[in-house]
Order: structure tokens, then sequence, then C-alpha cells
């Protein structure tokens, strides 16, 4: 949990620097392995190194990550053309890491839009080599 003494907005990104609060107990600070508390201080608003927005009071930020099916359903409900029968095999522990946010959980709901809109893409891109691939063969003959 954090909490923000100093005003801050939604959907702005800060940088900050953290004091170690375990100097000020008695104990030398080699014996504490642990942070039991810390303090953000010298609080400053940076540039958003991810597109970010608030809508409806919720911050959204748009991130890529590497399209791989295993990572988000298993081999044997691939196979199946429903979604309703498919979706029984969305991984419910999928999730990619980002350098800004850590780990990013994706949710079974979020990797069913995923996978729909990677085939949406993988199609196109085949379509366009294709394409591209028959005019040079065309260009080649002529």
């Amino acid at each position: 949990m954090i909490r923000s003494v100093q005003p801050v907005q939604l959907g702005k990104w800060y940088q900050h620097e953290v004091l170690d609060n375990r100097r000020f107990n008695k104990l030398p600070r080699s014996y504490q392995e642990l942070y039991k508390t810390v303090s953000a201080t010298k609080l400053f608003e940076i540039d958003a190194p991810l597109p970010t927005k608030v809508v409806n009071g919720n911050v959204q930020i748009q991130v890529e990550f590497p399209f791989d099916h295993e990572v988000l359903e298993s081999l044997e409900y691939r196979r199946t053309i429903g979604w309703y029968q498919r979706s029984q095999g969305l991984k419910k522990d999928a999730h990619f890491w980002n350098e800004y946010l850590g780990k990013v959980e994706i949710y079974p709901r979020h990797a069913e839009e995923i996978i729909k809109v990677g085939w949406v893409t993988v199609n196109v891109n085949f379509e366009l080599n294709y394409l591209s691939s028959c005019e040079r063969y065309q260009s080649f003959v002529n």
C-alpha cells in the first residue's frame, strides 16, 4: 500500500528517494535484514515511460509483450473451435514481465481477447506477406 502526504495526481508517474528508517533504531543496520517501514522522500513528477491515461477513475497503461499461445492457453484446448469450450483451457496463471510494471497478470477473459486479436494480426500479416511475395514473383517473371 502506498500513501502520499504530498498531493499527487492519478495517472501521473513519479520518482522518489527512499529514506531507510532502520537507521533510527538502536541496533546497528547490519543486524536488521528486513525493512519494517520506509519513507518516500523528494517526490517529483517524471515523464511517463509508458502511454498512460485515466478513464472513469481507472488508470490504463498501454504495454506490449510477445504473443505466445503457451502462456495464455493449453495446447489441447487450442484445437477446439468453439470459444465456450476453448475458454476452459485458458490459463489462470498467465502473466508477463515489464521493466516498469514488474509482473503483469493476464486474466482469462483478457487472454481470450488477446488471442482473438493475435489471430487477426497473424492472418493480416500472412496475407500481406503473401501478396508482396506474389508481386515480387510477377515482377521477376515479367
